[in-house]
């Protein structure tokens, strides 16, 4: 058996763990330490993944990642700190978030369909503008924020709109307006931390 010890400060660790990730994905177990051969950094912690690591079940859902993998492509999401799941799908899972938020995930079979689930997630909501990330594994996210107000209780909900260019994922998360400022330091790695393929 063997163990590897990643320590460091809590402020730093998604600034450190793409590079924590890319030193596993390198390790080899060989007879002798003559032989092994020393991890040598990548360039930059945006590069490109080599490729995500082999799935031995089609879906799981850790209390740390949701991985899913169809004809489309594999995928491997950052689960915010404190989410649960609540409900799996055929092609996904919704969580519970912090700050009194639900996230929808889905992997779909083609870009007409997930344009069409966005369309009915958006339908009547105020849209507020749109950025675009960057995955440090290179792959540009696009996130759009639109808001809306729940007629019966009052309470006006922002919903942030995640997809990847190219690619078949769709990531959906509401939250309560009045959460947003607190939610967006985790919000922020949540979507940079993406990783497709």
């Amino acid at each position: 058996m063997y163990t590897l010890l990643f320590d460091c400060l809590s402020t730093q660790f998604f600034q450190l763990e793409p590079q924590l990730i890319e030193i596993t994905r390198g390790l080899i177990v060989v007879d002798s330490l003559s032989t092994a051969t020393p991890y040598t950094p990548p360039s930059s912690t945006t590069a490109p993944s080599q490729g995500l690591p082999s799935l031995s079940v089609p879906e799981t859902t850790s209390s740390e990642y949701w991985t899913y993998q169809n004809p489309q492509g594999r995928f491997r999401i950052p689960l915010p700190q404190g989410a649960s799941l609540t409900q799996k799908l055929d092609n996904g899972a919704v969580y519970a978030t912090p700050n009194q938020g639900q996230l929808v995930i889905m992997a779909l079979e083609n870009d007409a369909a997930v344009q069409g689930i966005v369309a009915q997630a958006v339908q009547g909501k105020n849209f507020h503008g749109a950025s675009q990330l960057q995955s440090f594994t290179g792959n540009p996210v696009q996130v759009a924020l639109y808001s809306s107000k729940n007629p019966e209780t009052g309470v006006e909900y922002a919903t942030l709109v995640g997809t990847l260019s190219g690619k078949t994922l769709l990531i959906l998360l509401v939250l309560p307006t009045t959460e947003y400022q607190n939610a967006s330091p985790w919000i922020e790695v949540f979507f940079t931390r993406i990783e497709a393929q």
